[in-house]
């Protein structure tokens, strides 16, 4: 994966790997992404250096929830009866922001966004929603992880190891 921005590299990766499929080279997918939205707000790019600070994949749950919870900019309104009356607005609200990149159940989201913008829900709620979808996404990753031995890496980054070109990707 990686965001437009890169694509460059890997045309010039994908031309080199054509000329080189006699020596093992295979040319190297590509998958066009989107950036996360940063949670100091929908134009704030996550990053290590901006004002919010940034989750990363080997946070805590607590640190998770911390950064969410206190940092995570809100969509709604300044006051809970201007909340209740005029309701959230989905497109600057970091929380369901998250929720579109990472929620699995549309019917679900959808409901929360009716609500967020009805105002029957709150920001509060919003962020708990994203602070456990977050969190489940982050103990996932970790767990992933620890199996990542030496022996994965050296076999990924062997340039010999076997490949059966023969695999045709509508065989999954």
């Amino acid at each position: 994966p990686m965001a437009i921005d890169q694509d460059p590299y890997f045309r010039m990766a994908r031309d080199f790997a054509g000329k080189k499929e006699k020596d093992g080279y295979i040319k190297p997918a590509v998958i066009h992404t989107k950036f996360l939205v940063g949670l100091g707000g929908v134009n704030a790019k996550m990053s290590s250096t901006g004002s919010a600070p940034t989750i990363y994949m080997t946070d805590t749950p607590k640190e998770i929830k911390k950064k969410i919870m206190s940092h995570a900019y809100s969509g709604g309104q300044a006051t809970l009866e201007l909340h209740r009356e005029y309701g959230g607005d989905l497109e600057t609200d970091v929380s369901y922001q998250y929720l579109c990149y990472f929620m699995d159940d549309d019917v679900r989201l959808e409901q929360i966004a009716r609500e967020y913008r009805s105002g029957k829900m709150l920001s509060g709620d919003i962020k708990k929603l994203m602070n456990n979808v977050v969190q489940d996404m982050v103990l996932s990753h970790q767990n992933q992880r620890v199996k990542v031995t030496d022996e994965v890496i050296q076999h990924f980054f062997n340039k010999n190891r076997p490949f059966d070109m023969n695999r045709r990707s509508e065989e999954h």
